[in-house]
């Protein structure tokens, strides 16, 4: 058996835990010795279906795109509000 250093170990674990941390998930992972689900995921199922379920997360996913262009206009304005202020300010125009 190849005997693999710790140290080498701890940066691949370190990676994998950010990319957990990031996608939102544990970074330790339940083991029910697989013959159950875990509680924390029927507690969160639970919330889940609360909240209105799969149509309420398929309902926000469709809304997302609107959403983005309602900020993108948002933005854009305050880019030409401030364009103007700057404008303004700079030619003394005030």
């Amino acid at each position: 058996m190849l005997r693999v250093p710790k140290v080498s170990r701890v940066p691949k674990v370190s990676r994998i835990n950010r990319l957990l941390a990031a996608k939102n998930l544990p970074a330790a992972i339940e083991d029910t010795g697989g013959n159950e689900v875990p509680e924390s995921i029927k507690e969160k199922a639970e919330s889940v279906r609360g909240l209105g379920g799969l149509e309420a997360l398929q309902k926000k996913l469709y809304e997302l795109p609107e959403h983005l262009q309602r900020n993108r206009d948002i933005l854009n304005e305050v880019g030409v509000v401030m364009f103007s202020y700057c404008f303004v300010k700079l030619c003394g125009m005030e």
